[in-house]
């Protein structure tokens, strides 16, 4: 955490919580840059809660945090130091695709030819164009592309694992 918060949160340890949880804003090194767009910043994470009012939900990928109570919001950041290389990124991204795959057809969802072509570049033009990931110079470049295989990578997976593809 960043100093910054590391204070916030001693500050609210000292006033007692006013909520049941709180949100912060997670800043994310990708390739040793801090990434202040690409749809990544600033992506809010619970992460200080009271377990009587919270609990992790989600079984394959992305699991969050699901509270039953009220939220506040903290200010500072929350650091999160993802992918060195993008040799890195790949293999993780190898990992998570076939565990979004794999939660794509427990639910029942249909891998369609459309999705499989259309979504990958809808992705980039996203997360390049929308989310101003070219603010964030060749990293946001590489934020989209890998953002893109990724949506193809999990279709195309999902599509060789169904039954009778």
């Amino acid at each position: 955490m960043s100093e910054a918060l590391e204070a916030e949160i001693w500050q609210l340890k000292k006033s007692g919580p006013q909520f049941d949880a709180y949100t912060m804003p997670r800043l994310a090194q990708y390739l040793g840059k801090w990434i202040r767009h690409s749809g990544w910043y600033p992506e809010r994470k619970v992460r200080l809660y009271d377990r009587r009012k919270a609990r992790w939900m989600g079984e394959y990928v992305h699991e969050s945090v699901k509270v039953e109570g009220r939220i506040g919001h903290l200010e500072s950041n929350l650091l999160h130091f993802t992918c060195n290389s993008l040799s890195e990124h790949l293999k993780t991204m190898d990992r998570y695709t076939t565990l979004a795959a794999e939660q794509l057809l427990a639910s029942g969802q249909k891998v369609t030819w459309g999705r499989l072509i259309l979504e990958p570049p809808w992705t980039f033009f996203q997360t390049y164009v929308l989310k101003l990931g070219f603010l964030d110079g060749v990293e946001g470049v590489a934020i989209a592309n890998m953002a893109a295989l990724y949506n193809f990578v999990k279709y195309a997976k999902a599509r060789f694992m169904s039954p009778g593809r």
